[in-house]
């Protein structure tokens, strides 16, 4: 049986550091058009730091797990390799920026986890399951609606979206 997905806390708690880690990420590529060198070395050392955080595990808590020893976590990863420096660097903001690509990364896995689970529990012959929904279904311009569904028995998918029409009146 699958991992129903990350607990509520870890959700939570990763939701609450993201807006930190998307701070410290525009930090750590805010003077890059002005200084390539600094760019090309924080892009090296936000992925292979991005890296290490993809091998300790799928998933959200890993991810909330690690922020407690982030710079420590960059320290080892720039020691592992002889291309990879953090002189002249923020820290704190390549951290924030690997810790950000992976949360993305770990949402996407967190949502796969969270389907298959539903279609894992669906009830033999259950016919086609929402397996998310969200916006407004009735249709309004502004906010945008999107569900999918799938039959388990075929593995069929249907995605729905709606979008404003030329005049942003109707769907």
């Amino acid at each position: 049986m699958r991992d129903p997905g990350p607990a509520p806390d870890a959700r939570q708690a990763a939701s609450e550091l993201l807006r930190l880690w998307t701070a410290a990420a525009e930090r750590a590529f805010a003077g890059s058009a002005h200084q390539p060198d600094i760019y090309l070395r924080t892009t090296r050392l936000v992925g292979a730091v991005a890296q290490r955080l993809r091998e300790s595990g799928r998933g959200l808590e890993p991810l909330v797990e690690a922020w407690a020893e982030h710079r420590e976590l960059v320290r080892r990863v720039v020691e592992s390799s002889e291309l990879l420096t953090s002189d002249g660097l923020d820290v704190e903001a390549v951290a924030g920026a690997a810790f950000a690509m992976r949360y993305r990364e770990a949402l996407e896995e967190v949502t796969l986890d969270d389907r298959l689970a539903a279609l894992a529990q669906a009830a033999p012959g259950a016919g086609w399951l929402v397996l998310e929904e969200s916006g407004y279904r009735p249709g309004d311009p502004f906010v945008p609606y999107r569900r999918l569904e799938v039959d388990p028995a075929t593995g069929r998918a249907l995605l729905v979206t709606t979008r404003p029409d030329e005049t942003f009146t109707a769907c």
